[in-house]
């Protein structure tokens, strides 16, 4: 799930500067108009240019992807949607649209001279496509936001088509530079959207997302190849425009079959995930308390001890056991019972760092594993959570039956010594703190060893509670 997080927090990212990229080709022809280069907006010579409000819809759009406010980006949407429909409209007289053009002299000079400078057909929709998935991506429309600027990455996909077969059928009015601007501006408002919809399931980590990518990277190649080798080995039997056809029509279709698949393969797949973490939490957690069980406390035990074997940090272990909880059931019965359990699991888990470890071994115990403590550090903390729990009160058992109170017995891993082992003497010191009286807090020493070699009893230091 992190690589899917990764990937999508990527793309998200990348739309500002693929956004940033298209305004800066746009300036630069702009900047062409402005100081008469024309290789700056017509890239190809004798070829199409690109056209000024082609240029200042580009920026507008710029703007709307990468400004921070949801206002300012709409209304430059809105602005960029409203030149391409003046564009794309012919009942509306474009008289107005020649009106607003920048360096309007400029092109109709190259136009008298029957050079192509217009905003194509092809282009002003693909804008306006671009503009419409702008909007619906500020206004959290997700699955039109992405439709909407896949869709206009197939403008420039065919002039692609027509430049590389040498089709100009294809590109029109559409010049290398706009197709050039086009394409990273599509993906950067569709990228806006990454985190929701059909772009997270082709983007997710599991084999779903790993092979719609597959899919799409090969329905793009392989067609495309294909068509060129036919142009080039048969092209010269007749019009070779039906090949160019063929290559789009095959691509696109495999694009949105692929993505569309891959939504429903997200989606189961998506329960199938949700499952197996249920599943996993349920064999790890204490349905009762949600502290970790036995079998997942002794695997994270395991860890840390392989991490102790490492490192060399302290690693401390904390068992206690609620004082005289037999009869606590016999008297307020199981429901209160439970309700101390489960107020007791609730303190210990509010009362230890992220790294720390509570878990439930069964019945009334618990323990608690404390990475980088030391002796001092363990017994600080346990005496804390006695005082803490001796402080709680549950009506209507403290006011009859006496304060809650709980046992403590704690060890800190030695060199070359198990887990086995510091449970071992956690335990002898719980064991040790209930025939002392209860409410306390012991401490097992480290094992010294007699004249002979052999092991002695663990020395106790014990830490009273006040009763």
């Amino acid at each position: 799930m992190l690589n899917g997080i990764v990937n999508v927090r990527v793309v998200i990212a990348a739309s500002r500067p693929l956004a940033l990229a298209s305004g800066a080709f746009a300036l630069v022809g702009l900047g062409g108009y402005a100081f008469s280069i024309e290789d700056l907006y017509r890239p190809i010579e004798g070829g199409p240019a690109s056209h000024p409000m082609t240029l200042l819809v580009v920026l507008l759009l710029t703007m709307a992807v990468t400004t921070r406010s949801k206002r300012g980006g709409m209304a430059a949407a809105v602005a960029a949607l409203a030149i391409c429909l003046l564009r794309v409209f012919p009942a509306i007289p474009q008289d107005y649209f020649e009106a607003l053009t920048p360096f309007g002299a400029i092109v109709r000079n190259e136009l008298a001279l029957g050079q192509k400078n217009a905003m194509g057909v092809n282009t002003a929709f693909m804008l306006l496509l671009i503009s419409l998935a702008a909007l619906s991506g500020r206004s959290r429309q997700t699955k039109r936001s992405q439709t909407l600027a896949f869709l206009s990455l197939a403008f420039p996909s065919v002039a692609i088509t027509g430049y590389a077969y040498d089709l100009p059928k294809f590109y029109g009015q559409m010049s290398l530079s706009t197709l050039t601007m086009g394409i990273p501006l599509g993906l950067a408002v569709a990228g806006m959207t990454a985190n929701r919809g059909m772009l997270r399931a082709v983007l997710s980590p599991h084999i779903t997302g790993r092979i719609s990518r597959i899919q799409i990277f090969l329905g793009l190649l392989v067609p495309f190849a294909i068509g060129y080798l036919l142009i080039k080995t048969v092209g010269h039997i007749g019009d070779t425009s039906m090949f160019g056809v063929f290559v789009i029509v095959v691509s696109w279709f495999i694009i949105f079959l692929v993505s569309f698949a891959s939504v429903i393969h997200e989606r189961v797949d998506h329960a199938r995930r949700l499952h197996e973490r249920l599943l996993e939490r349920s064999a790890s957690i204490d349905p009762l308390t949600g502290l970790f069980n036995r079998r997942k406390f002794d695997v994270l035990c395991q860890q840390e001890e392989a991490r102790f074997c490492r490192s060399g940090q302290p690693l401390s272990l904390i068992v206690l056991d609620i004082d005289h909880f037999k009869r606590v059931n016999d008297t307020g019965g199981h429901p209160v019972g439970d309700f101390v359990l489960k107020t007791v699991a609730r303190l210990l888990g509010d009362h230890v760092r992220s790294v720390d470890a509570v878990g439930r071994l069964g019945g009334e115990e618990f323990a608690i594993l404390l990475p980088n403590t030391d002796e001092s550090g363990v017994v600080y903390k346990a005496e804390s959570l006695r005082r803490l729990i001796e402080s709680l009160h549950f009506d209507p058992w403290s006011g009859h039956d006496g304060q809650i109170t709980a046992s403590f017995g704690c060890a800190t891993l030695m060199k070359e010594e198990t887990v086995p082992a510091i449970f071992e003497r956690a335990d002898a010191a719980l064991y040790s703190a209930k025939e002392k009286g209860r409410n306390q807090v012991i401490l097992s020493a480290s094992v010294q060893e007699t004249d002979t070699g052999q092991a002695q009893e663990p020395l106790e230091e014990v830490k009273s509670g006040e009763r």
